[in-house]
């Protein structure tokens, strides 16, 4: 089985699927590979970042949804805040860290 990459470099990003990498990530990796000034920097893979979010962080963030309400537009925000502020705490496993 190919070891999939933890992190990959925007000069590798363009070779990536949109849903690997994103919009961004494949953007950047054009520009890239256009010769476009960009700095040097790197995308954490989709599945890197779902395979971080456990079932109990999955049903915080579900829970999280349910409290918005839709003649309270501010709730969006506020659970916007909340599901951010989870995910910057996650735990990153040393493999990912250390790459």
């Amino acid at each position: 089985m190919e070891h999939l990459p933890t992190i990959i470099s925007f000069a590798d990003s363009a070779n990536y699927s949109l849903s690997v990498v994103g919009e961004k990530g494949v953007d950047l990796g054009r520009m890239t590979s256009s010769k476009l000034p960009v700095l040097p920097g790197f995308v954490i893979p989709s599945y890197v970042f779902s395979a971080l979010l456990t079932d109990s962080v999955k049903k915080e963030i579900e829970m999280q949804f349910s409290r918005i309400e839709e003649k309270h537009p501010d709730t969006i925000k506020q659970v916007s805040n909340h599901i951010k502020q989870r995910i910057l705490h996650l735990e990153i496993p040393d493999e990912i860290a250390r790459d």
